[in-house]
């Protein structure tokens, strides 16, 4: 303890960033004892009046958690036990990275108090930090930075300049590490500060990554430059990525990769180690490729996940923030009804099922309760079991829409004011369309939906409608686009009365 307080007398005389810097190696990370807030509050108070400048640390993480008004409180009592440069490292953190729950016209006196605290300890080694953030602020980047402005950010930021000409041993900013700023990066994708710094560093060595970062974090419509940039340097920029990575599909947000494709080539990379997926928030990958399953506890802010990814169903951690989900291929359902890494879910679509409704408990899920739309590819069963399935949902689940395997039928629910179903006709012709034969078999493909549709037991339903899509084949042929025969419909409506016919997304 002697050493320490040595250290700190010295450096309240000095301000000598090598005394600080002393300091930082005297401190060891540690945590308030108390399983409940109101236990360590009790807890910080009573070190409080035992004060020991190794407890700082502590203390001062404790601080946030407390919330904002014991935090505004707490933090200059906890300053005036004399000035310390390990609190104005902390602070200068909070300025940097604006936690939830610390924004908003409600915080100014929050970050009145932070700023006048951090001008009174005057510690030059945050000079550059706060300078980082200052450049954000100006350019409007980041949650409420007119509150820093108006708490007096641009005023200590003068005082630290000079300050920093006149203590007695020169200041040294040591200049960041680029490697340890991607880090940074990607250790918190959400932060601006950590991209802004980089920024600044790449573009003063000449790398156009640089460049690019500051015109990405720049509020308004991109300029052409940023497509420029893309086109030349977009795939050597996914870092570990790159050799899977298509052009096709690749965006960039805030000068870091948001929705990538991967290809089959993907197999031949350890993604385990690549820690560009961190900022990665759609994520698609090919037919035949794969991933590992321990590469999602990379994937810090996927929203969109799509394709080949069903090692998603074993993945170590839950990715909070997916939201939509789409499996190529047929899926193990019986693992995706059990399924705890998507807690968020909201949408899911899958290719394929190889069973009925009977094997899918999806209203059972871990995800259920947030789910609001499900696509489900092709189906076996009957369309009655089917429309029971659906009406089964939980009620936040506005539209669930399956393709029923054997009926030429899909079956889709929609809950509005009330449950509406509409269904919708694949109507095959074979051969020319100008032929009887064509016709035919148009007509045939609506006799056997009627069929299908007379037993799903859609009669009760508020609304039912009814559309035929033709099914298109391509070039090679013609005339798929024939719609069924006034005698088909006729009909139709007589087997079902209760439908509504209406035109199909083909208008013939």
């Amino acid at each position: 303890m002697k050493a320490l307080a040595a250290l700190l007398e010295q450096w309240r005389k000095d301000g000598s960033p090598k005394t600080a810097g002393e300091i930082d190696a005297l401190t060891e990370p540690t945590r308030l004892e108390g399983k409940t807030i109101a236990a360590r509050q009790a807890e910080w108070d009573k070190r409080l009046k035992r004060y020991d400048p190794h407890d700082l640390p502590r203390m001062v993480d404790a601080l946030l958690p407390f919330g904002r008004r014991s935090a505004e409180y707490r933090l200059p009592l906890l300053h005036a036990k004399g000035r310390d440069p390990r609190l104005a490292a902390a602070l200068s953190s909070w300025v940097e990275t604006r936690p939830n729950g610390f924004q908003g016209q409600a915080t100014d006196g929050f970050w009145k108090v932070v700023l006048q605290v951090l001008d009174e300890i005057a510690d030059v080694r945050q000079l550059a930090r706060l300078e980082a953030v200052l450049k954000q602020v100006e350019a409007g980047i980041g949650c409420h930075a007119d509150t820093l402005l108006k708490a007096g950010l641009p005023p200590l930021l003068g005082r630290l300049r000079v300050l920093a000409a006149t203590v007695d041993s020169p200041v040294v900013i040591e200049k960041p590490d680029a490697n340890a700023l991607f880090a940074a990066v990607y250790a918190d994708p959400d932060a601006d500060a950590p991209r802004a710094v980089l920024a600044d560093l790449l573009a003063s060595a000449g790398d156009p990554r640089g460049e690019f970062i500051n015109l990405q974090l720049r509020p308004g419509k991109p300029p052409r430059r940023v497509r420029e940039l893309i086109a030349a340097h977009g795939v050597e920029w996914t870092g570990s990525l790159a050799p899977a990575v298509r052009k096709e599909g690749l965006e960039y947000a805030r000068g870091f990769v948001r929705a990538c494709r991967l290809g089959a080539t993907v197999a031949a990379l350890d993604l385990t180690k690549s820690v560009e997926l961190a900022t990665v928030e759609a994520l698609s990958v090919s037919t035949g490729a794969s991933l590992p399953a321990e590469a999602f506890a990379l994937m810090r802010s996927l929203k969109e996940l799509r394709g080949h990814v069903y090692s998603v169903l074993a993945s170590p951690v839950p990715l909070t923030r997916l939201v939509e989900l789409e499996f190529e291929g047929a899926c193990d359902s019986a693992r995706l009804v059990e399924c705890r890494a998507f807690p968020a879910l909201e949408a899911l679509r899958v290719a394929s099922l190889l069973h009925g409704a009977d094997r899918l408990p999806l209203w059972k899920a871990p995800f259920a309760s947030t789910l609001t739309s499900v696509w489900l590819g092709s189906v076996f069963g009957s369309l009655s079991e089917w429309r029971a399935w659906m009406q089964s949902s939980p009620a936040q689940v506005k539209k669930v829409s399956v393709g029923v395997v054997g009926t030429g039928v899909r079956l889709t629910m929609r809950r509005v004011a009330e449950e509406n179903f509409s269904a919708e006709v694949l109507a095959n012709s074979h051969g020319d369309s100008m032929t009887d034969e064509a016709q035919a078999s148009v007509d045939a493909a609506v006799d056997a939906a009627a069929n299908q549709l007379a037993g799903a037991g859609l009669e009760s339903c508020a609304r039912v409608e009814l559309a035929f899509r033709p099914n298109t084949r391509g070039a090679g042929f013609p005339g798929t686009d024939l719609p069924p025969s006034p005698a088909a419909l006729a009909r139709l409506k007589e087997r079902l009365p209760f439908v509504t016919l209406v035109p199909s997304a083909a208008e013939w």
